[in-house]
């Protein structure tokens, strides 16, 4: 996923802007990806089985701790 992501910003921001400054490149990243995880649109990954980080993450810790079922 960190691959795919990287891919992602380099395509998006690092092939397209010029930075002058170190500081304002990390500052543009920092940027990006507040806006990446501010968007409506949910980031789905093969490897999570195409559901929200969110969701898969629910789901993984409600399976390590069950809720015990009324008898």
């Amino acid at each position: 996923m960190a691959e795919s992501f990287s891919a992602a910003l380099k395509n998006e921001l690092g092939y397209r802007t010029v930075f002058s400054t170190r500081k304002k490149a990390r500052q543009a990243i920092a940027e990006y990806i507040e806006v990446l995880s501010r968007t409506q649109a949910p980031w789905l990954h093969g490897s999570l089985g195409n559901v929200p980080p969110v969701e898969f993450e629910q789901t993984h810790y409600a399976a390590l701790n069950p809720e015990p079922q009324p008898t």
